[in-house]
């Protein structure tokens, strides 16, 4: 058994040999510390078949007594579970709200890309770093109660290539990963559609505000606590919306628009 604590959330882990517990540790959320919580807010079980060996038998996970899963494909199951432990923390963090999103810091600042799965976060992210962002989260915005963006950092899972080509692989940061919780600057509701270009308008603050509520775990649970966090960056971040072609086209647009606010508060389309 395995309890840890990630922003106010506790999650129990069992397993039924050592080996499982082992496996379970390395998928452990960003920022996540070992306790003895007596009360945790969730309950995972993985149950392997035979071990960790190669096996026909399907090893299965569990939430409480329910059966999440079967496989007898060990990393789709691991990779269901790291799934659901995030979720897991996103739902019931108690010092921070959560918000799909993806996340970089660029000069002191945050860039918000909120959307759900399968919408292109991944590849944006990725090529926002390639130009020299800092890495701060590839599945969520992690809200303090002043509207600040802190990092929440896994290896960035592109399931797909803008041109649709599977990748090799969970892709690493392959950069510095952020430290400290950043006021947010832009928040950017795209996705990609082959072709286009990169043209987004600029939105107010109503729009910032509801993209943001659409993306937030715990919005309907607990409405109040969410505008409380996500009011502040509603009002500092100027939100643009738009359809994107490239992701590298994009993400170069957005850091030199991202310079043109910081440096002179103009909100113009940069050449």
């Amino acid at each position: 058994m395995l309890t840890f604590v990630n922003q106010g959330a506790r999650v129990r882990m069992e397993a039924n040999s050592p080996g499982a517990l082992e496996l379970v540790a390395r998928l452990l959320p960003f920022g996540s510390r070992i306790d003895g919580a007596q009360s945790p807010d969730a309950v995972f079980s993985l149950a392997l078949a035979a071990g960790i060996a190669t096996s026909d038998a399907p090893h299965r996970l569990y939430e409480d007594s329910a059966l999440l899963q079967s496989s007898p494909d060990l990393e789709v199951l691991l990779r269901r579970l790291e799934s659901v432990l995030h979720f897991a923390v996103a739902s019931h963090a108690r010092s921070s709200l959560f918000v799909h999103a993806g996340v970089v810091g660029w000069r002191g600042h945050a860039i918000l890309l909120p959307g759900p799965s399968m919408s292109g976060k991944s590849s944006l992210v990725a090529a926002l770093l390639r130009a020299g962002a800092v890495y701060y989260s590839d599945e969520y915005a992690v809200v303090d109660g002043q509207g600040r963006v802190g990092p929440y950092a896994k290896p960035l899972l592109l399931r797909k290539s803008d041109d649709g080509r599977p990748p090799d692989g969970p892709a690493p940061p392959g950069g510095p990963v952020g430290a400290q919780a950043l006021p947010a600057s832009l928040i950017v509701s795209t996705h990609y559609s082959a072709g286009a270009h990169f043209a987004p308008v600029v939105r107010g603050q109503s729009r910032g505000l509801m993209t943001l509520i659409a993306n937030t775990v715990v919005v309907r649970e607990r409405p109040r606590f969410a505008l409380d966090h996500l009011m502040p960056i509603a009002r500092g971040a100027t939100t643009l919306e738009g359809v994107r072609g490239a992701a590298d086209e994009a993400a170069a647009w957005l850091l030199r628009f991202a310079d043109m606010k910081r440096e002179h508060g103009h909100l113009s389309h940069p050449r």
